[in-house]
């Protein structure tokens, strides 16, 4: 069943990417676009490629098979497409819907009735995006959002932009009427600054950016981003890592890939996994354990100052499985078949190290891949408060030995 919710009415003609065109409205029963619809034309990613926009499956880089049983973020695989056929997790409107504007839609409504009970005037929202390339994402939920009725104020992309590149070309598809006039650039890097006024932005957003900095840069990224957001906005993470508890070996994986993509450059990047969640967040078991265990109340403990030292606390995690296969790392960075057929031998000799990192699928030797989306938001006053006092009633507590589980909740 699909969560339950407000009905969006979202837009019924754009297509699959930046310079789509608009397709038929096939919509089923439930307002969602026909699969038909969804994955066809693929946006240019790197440099375009003869007659790859049209092709499907596992050569293309995004595009992921979809399984008999599968979940996509609360909704069911029927929705997106039948079992069997190729969807795009990075072009495809109906996968950005579920991932980033429904989340933003829902959140707004709350804030709007929110707004209406206290006698005050819902203001448009402002939305970021860290580390945004071209501006494609955050012009495609602006568009879905606004499509919905939705006020928003302004869009800023936020890009490091080191090639020099992406903005120039998001400015480009902004006059020629391609991207929203609403859309801003900003260059920063957001681990060095903040490049917007404390609490100025609703909802951030960020796709695979948060895995271009080391585990212990995931705190000031996280940080910096906390210090722009308003009192309970919320961000968005999406980012491809590791399986569940393979991060130190999916990213030795990830750099020896980059060394041969890069002609010998490695990039010093950590790719988290779903644990980014409970790092991030305390969950209700952790109050219901024992707190004769030492390591409990320590992890509890610490947590709690972790979540008040960055203003953030994760709400949920998913994830979606993704096979990347050689030919796609080709696609994705326009590799010659030399460079393809590396990134094979590549695979070939890693599978006999970490087994559990690969697997075969359609006669291709394939890299496992979870693409995985985190929900946080900004910690409110009274929130930090509550927190403080947790902390302290956790650490007397357990220095007294009163254990009573209604003491302390």
């Amino acid at each position: 069943m699909p969560i339950e919710g407000p009905h969006i009415d979202f837009d019924k003609d754009e297509g699959s990417g930046a310079g789509a065109t608009s397709v038929p409205d096939n919509s089923n029963s439930t307002g969602v676009k026909e699969f038909e619809n969804l994955v066809k034309p693929y946006p240019k990613l790197g440099k375009e490629k003869h007659g790859l926009k049209e092709k499907h499956g596992l050569d293309v880089w995004g595009d992921i098979k979809i399984p008999d049983s599968l979940f996509f973020y609360g909704y069911v695989t029927d929705e997106i497409g039948p079992a069997g056929s190729y969807v795009n997790l990075y072009t495809s409107p109906e996968m950005i819907k579920r991932v980033f504007t429904w989340e933003i839609f829902c959140r707004e409504s709350e804030r709007k009735a929110k707004m209406k009970a206290e006698g005050e005037s819902p203001k448009s929202m402002v939305l970021a995006d860290i580390g945004g390339g071209d501006g494609f994402l955050l012009n495609m939920i602006i568009s879905q959002l606004e499509r919905n009725g939705d006020d928003v104020a302004k869009g800023i992309n936020i890009e490091a932009d080191p090639n020099g590149q992406a903005l120039p070309t998001m400015q480009e598809k902004i006059q020629n009427g391609e991207y929203s006039p609403k859309l801003q650039a900003i260059r920063a890097n957001i681990l060095t600054e903040v490049p917007l006024e404390p609490e100025s932005v609703d909802f951030i957003i960020s796709r695979c950016a948060i895995q271009y900095s080391t585990k212990e840069q995931h705190v000031q990224f996280l940080k910096n981003i906390a210090e722009m957001l308003r009192e309970d906005g919320k961000l968005i993470l999406q980012f491809p890592g590791a399986p569940l508890h393979q991060e130190v070996a999916y990213t030795e994986v990830q750099r020896e890939i980059s060394k041969i993509v890069t002609e010998g450059i490695e990039f010093q990047r950590d790719f988290p996994d779903a644990t980014i969640v409970t790092r991030f967040g305390i969950n209700d078991h952790y109050y219901r354990a024992d707190l004769e265990d030492y390591a409990i109340v320590s992890k509890l403990v610490n947590t709690i100052d972790l979540l008040e030292e960055i203003g953030l606390r994760a709400d949920e995690g998913d994830k979606i499985e993704w096979l990347i296969s050689p030919e796609s790392w080709g696609d994705r960075f326009n590799l010659n078949k030399e460079k393809i057929e590396e990134i094979r031998q590549l695979y070939t000799r890693l599978q006999q190290k970490y087994p559990d990192l690969f697997k075969e699928s359609e006669g291709k030797l394939c890299l496992r891949t979870s693409l995985i989306r985190a929900t946080f938001h900004k910690f409110t006053k009274r929130e930090r408060e509550d927190y403080t006092r947790k902390k302290k009633q956790i650490e007397s507590i357990h220095n007294s030995g009163l254990l009573m589980h209604s003491e302390w909740t």
